[in-house]
């Protein structure tokens, strides 16, 4: 170990370069030549953390220098570097290229910034395996330095890049290295190799450290002793696989300088960082978005297609997150949520700005994964849509904004008149359609599951319903939100549920069989130009029909309220933004949108509407009734 210029030594960073990925514990030391510190012992060290020395973010983070940002930094740090040894030696003998011809047969010196090998520079070297191993070329420079002195000094002897990193020098017989591990590259790259094993948990590599309580020692002499440290990440983790010592109070107060009993590699690590590139700390809340999965159903059987999400869907979405902060995710705290209410949101939801909680079954430590879903439903609307997402905890904090978000395109809604096991379950909103548009099976944002002809409700299936399933077994079952089956059909066969063009709701296995009876009920030919009656809800894609047939008024999939007849359109609201027509107790027609403003309406009511209905007339005429009284009329 050499002398700096103001004569402070670099204390010896022992280190264990762990296992080689094999099953038996090797211990390393730094082999370092030249060092030069310029650094004064007369600080205690400031922000060291046994238990989180950096982050796992920080340690990962490989985009925070690219090679010419290295390369800066390099030239930086050593402006002159003292190619011919021309300088006296500190530590006699002449000048440097006379010691280092004694000592090593070698006259000249090659700085870490004019290095190269193979062709490439240190530089590039640096970077590309920063990339390779997804390790913040930072820790990368620090370790060279740390270990060899290479990033500060300017006459490094040729043992320093053989052993550039220290990898593969046992503690148990100093100054012996194995030499297959000797070059630079193949130093730094089995560097990396070994952080990026520890951070992914590999179980093929061997270490002694575990995320949670560890004994620790503060020097290879093991009468010094060591005490218990809790180690929080896997980075730190890493840390000490490599180099398993801690700084005991004495080396930490000594700041650069060394003491009885000391041991400096984590600490100089520490320092070195701190000193050139900042904070080892990120925030003390951050995530990673590791994979976000959109499913047509929570069966997960089918993907998503993003570009064709139709208006109203119920899209499962399935999230795997990291934890990337310093601090851990207590059990049921951190929440998926945004600044606004999404137009994704469903009844299920904590809030339309709060999704659904991330960690309800247990704490996620940092460096940990966990993985949630929840029910989204598409918007109305067909367009383009881009969703923000972040994390939180509720009265504490956001945590880093990562930018996550999920797009889609929602295009007009396809009906469809039965239900099988590829579509496989309805829920909120949903609805069967015959083929001709006179009946529907409607499940409401209330649970109520219910058949619709013309507009005027004939059956209720069931109330309080969350899904509606078609299950592998060949049952066909309505559920309530707790997971109690409310309602079932089915006799083991594979069948699908189909709404008929007459109102009948039938499960059968192909369109020849006659099916099994799902309810029975009666339909007066009087109520064929009922519109709506009182608190009776037209959804999108539902019509109705006048008892002679020859108009219609529909809630398109677009949203606009159109009237049909014999010449085509004769009448529309002209807004594409209807959700549901109601015809209400205070008897007015009013069409709402999806966020429950009206958006047009009829222009009479009265205090007592409940007898009200809407008809569309055999003449084409729109009108509403209050028993024999004519509240309103269209044309």
């Amino acid at each position: 170990m050499r002398i700096s210029n103001t004569h402070h030594s670099l204390p010896i960073a022992w280190s264990r370069k762990a296992l080689l990925g094999g099953l038996v514990l090797i211990s390393f030391v730094s082999i370092t030549i030249g060092t030069f510190i310029i650094h004064q012992a007369d600080a205690r060290v400031s922000g060291w953390d046994a238990g989180n020395i950096i982050d796992d973010s920080v340690f990962t983070n490989a985009t925070t220098m690219s090679p010419s940002q290295i390369q800066s930094f390099l030239n930086s740090k050593v402006p002159t570097c003292d190619t011919n040894g021309v300088k006296p030696s500190e530590y006699g003998g002449g000048t440097r290229a006379q010691w280092a011809t004694a000592k090593y047969g070698q006259s000249t010196f090659t700085c870490l910034k004019d290095f190269k090998e193979n062709g490439k520079s240190s530089a590039q070297i640096i970077y590309d395996i920063a990339q390779q191993y997804q390790i913040n070329p930072q820790v990368l420079l620090v370790l060279l330095q740390k270990e060899q002195g290479l990033v500060l000094d300017e006459w490094p002897v040729n043992i320093q890049y053989r052993s550039a990193t220290g990898y593969g020098c046992p503690d148990s017989t100093p100054g012996v290295c194995d030499d297959s591990y000797y070059g630079f590259t193949n130093q730094v790259t089995w560097a990396a190799k070994m952080f990026r094993a520890i951070l992914n948990n590999s179980p093929t590599w061997y270490t002694p450290y575990l995320l949670g309580e560890n004994f620790i020692r503060y020097s290879p002499d093991s009468s010094c002793g060591g005490s218990n440290v809790t180690i929080l990440n896997r980075a730190t983790q890493a840390l000490y696989n490599y180099t398993p010592y801690q700084p005991n109070e004495a080396a930490l107060n000594a700041d650069w300088g060394s003491v009885s009993c000391g041991a400096y590699g984590n600490r100089n690590f520490y320092l070195y960082f701190t000193s050139w590139f900042g904070n080892t700390h990120g925030p003390a809340y951050a995530w990673q978005e590791i994979s976000q999965k959109l499913y047509t159903s929570d069966s997960k059987t089918t993907e998503l297609d993003r570009s064709k999400v139709q208006q109203g869907q119920n899209i499962y979405i399935e999230y795997t997150v990291k934890n990337t902060g310093y601090k851990i995710w207590p059990r049921g705290s951190v929440l998926l949520g945004s600044n606004s209410d999404s137009p994704f949101c469903t009844p299920e939801w904590i809030a339309c700005s709060r999704a659904t909680v991330v960690n309800k079954s247990a704490d996620v430590n940092p460096g940990d994964t966990a993985s949630f879903g929840f029910w989204m439903q598409a918007p109305q609307f067909p367009g383009f849509y881009k969703v923000y997402w972040n994390l939180l905890i509720e009265n504490v904090s956001w945590f880093a904004d990562i930018g996550s978000n999920h797009s889609m395109t929602v295009v007009p809604k396809l009906t469809t008149d039965h239900l099988d096991s590829s579509t496989d379950f309805m829920r909120s909103d949903d609805v069967l359609t015959s083929s001709d548009g006179n009946a529907n099976l409607v499940l409401f944002r209330n649970g109520l599951l219910a058949i619709y002809y013309k507009g005027t409700k004939v059956h209720t299936i069931a109330t309080n319903v969350y899904q509606l399933r078609q299950q592998g077994d060949g049952n066909l079952v309505a559920y309530a939100k707790n997971g109690q089956a409310l309602w079932a059909i089915g006799d083991g066969k594979t069948r699908q549920l189909v709404i008929k063009d007459d109102g009948k709701l039938t499960y059968q296995e192909n369109q020849n069989d006659p099916g099994m009876t799902i309810a029975t009920w009666n339909i007066s030919s009087g109520d064929r130009g009922v519109a709506i009656a009182s608190d009776q809800i037209l959804l999108q894609g539902q019509s109705i029909y006048s008892d002679n047939r020859k108009y219609k008024l529909i809630l398109q999939g677009d949203g606009n309220l159109v009237q049909y007849g014999p010449q085509g359109a004769m009448w529309a609201v002209g807004q594409n933004k209807g959700y549901r027509l109601i015809q209400q107790g205070d008897g007015k027609l009013v069409l709402y949108d999806v966020n429950a403003k009206a958006i047009w309406g009829s222009s009479v009511w009265v205090n007592d509407g409940r007898a009200s209905k809407t008809i569309i007339q055999g003449d084409g005429n729109i009108v509403t009734y209050n028993n024999s009284q004519v509240l309103w009329a269209l044309h």
